[in-house]
């Protein structure tokens, strides 16, 4: 997998800066070695079985990306790529996002037959879907009429949100019983 751009030069900014750090020393625990990182006192722990790592840091929790003390230590180790349970999917150039199929700068297929067919649904979707928000007759015939195309194409449809009627309360809110 590939980073998007911007993810890139965050992890080059984390690559370069392992220059200023170095092995104190580290110690063994089974498979697991753990390093002390001098640049403050930074503990990483790496599982060559599994290529486990984790850096006290905490930055691949907090951002999703490596920080330079696991990729020293992964340098240290010969492991001369990323494992790809550390290249989140949400940075990868390739990943497929479910909500939309924009075109990118770095990509170009709007020529592809599957871009036009989509470009062309979503441009017809937009349009009746402006025209369903404004009666709750509309939304709802419409939202019936795309789980029927769904059931019928064997798509599963997710769930709606809440829908609130024009005065806001809950569309498919019942009445207390009395």
């Amino acid at each position: 997998m590939e980073y998007t751009h911007d993810k890139f030069v965050e992890v080059r900014k984390e690559f370069r800066s392992r220059m200023n750090c170095f092995i104190k020393n580290m110690s063994k625990q089974g498979c697991t070695t753990s390093y002390n990182v001098k640049e403050e006192f930074i503990a990483v722990d790496f599982d060559p079985l599994t290529t486990d790592i984790h850096c006290s840091c905490q930055l691949f929790e907090f951002r999703g990306i490596l920080c330079r003390h696991c990729l020293l230590v992964l340098g240290q180790e010969d492991v001369h790529n990323v494992p790809t349970k550390y290249v989140l999917r949400r940075w990868s150039r390739n990943v497929r996002r479910r909500h939309t199929l924009i075109t990118t700068s770095y990509n170009n297929h709007t020529q592809e037959p599957k871009m036009q067919r989509y470009q062309t649904l979503r441009k017809c979707f937009y349009d009746i879907a402006e025209e369903a928000c404004h009666s709750e007759s509309a939304l709802k015939k419409l939202l019936s009429d795309l789980n029927s195309i769904g059931r019928s194409s064997g798509v599963r449809t997710s769930p709606t949100l809440t829908l609130l009627n024009d005065d806001g309360s809950d569309m498919h809110a019942h009445p207390p019983s009395s």
